[in-house]
């Protein structure tokens, strides 16, 4: 898939509650998608470098031209790795990073946003001679919670 296409269906996808996506890809190209959860980051800087820090505090970055750590400078390839205070830094191209952002995200779309869902059950039981039958029959109940004025329901039971 295209890295542009990419990032777009990354930043429209209606993800949980935990997934949360800050900025506008279309005006400035700046983005940022956080799982609140475990705080893995994607980042997209003025759409050309991008960042992926994982659970494990491990980063992917794009290549910079240079690096400095400690006042010392670096020029990164593809493929570098640096370790520093127990944080890897592993430098790779855009398109890599903006993939591995998309696989882990993707597990995170939430298939049913936009619908409230509230259910309740009734609990019936009928004892004839020395049988007793039970039943649960359950009672659910949708509104769609993206519009504000909407006030039809849709029961089934």
């Amino acid at each position: 898939m295209e890295t542009e296409k990419i990032i777009s269906e990354l930043i429209k996808q209606n993800y949980y509650d935990f997934i949360d996506v800050f900025g506008d890809y279309t005006k400035d190209q700046n983005v940022i998608i956080i799982n609140t959860k475990n705080n893995v980051v994607f980042e997209i800087m003025n759409g050309s470098s991008c960042r992926f820090e994982d659970e494990d505090n491990n980063f992917w970055l794009t290549i910079p031209e240079t690096l400095i750590i400690n006042d010392h400078r670096y020029y990164p390839k593809l493929g570098n790795i640096f370790i520093i205070d127990e944080v890897k830094y592993i430098f790779n191209a855009m398109e890599m990073i903006v993939e591995r952002a998309y696989n882990y995200f993707k597990e995170f779309k939430n298939p049913m946003y936009g619908i409230e869902s509230l259910m309740t059950c009734l609990y019936l039981s009928e004892i004839t001679g020395d049988r007793r039958d039970k039943n649960v029959v359950v009672y659910q109940q949708f509104k769609p919670c993206v519009r504000e004025g909407i006030d039809t329901y849709i029961y089934s039971n």
